[in-house]
């Protein structure tokens, strides 16, 4: 039998770094302190859409080409995450 561990992606947008420790989330910290953190991370895109799909496609806006509200559906031949996940069980 295969042993899967569960993944959580947390995705904070339009969230400072210096605003995730303390200010009255609790439990930020304590996910920090048990999780991988990414300290010298930087987002793809400027706003939600191209910095998410970038996120569960791993191209840049260019390459998945999902990068404003007209031009919203990713390339079909760009696999996500959730499909390369799926394929693996």
């Amino acid at each position: 039998m295969k042993l899967f561990k569960n993944i959580v992606l947390l995705v904070a947008d339009s969230l400072r770094y210096d605003t995730v420790r303390g200010n009255g989330k609790p439990r930020l910290p304590y996910l920090s302190n048990h999780a991988l953190n990414f300290h010298q991370a930087y987002s793809a895109g400027c706003w939600t859409l191209p910095a998410t799909a970038s996120i569960f496609t791993g191209f840049l806006p260019h390459e998945h080409q999902a990068t404003t509200r007209s031009r919203n559906e990713l390339r079909r031949d760009r696999p996500t995450l959730a499909e390369k996940l799926t394929t693996l069980g």
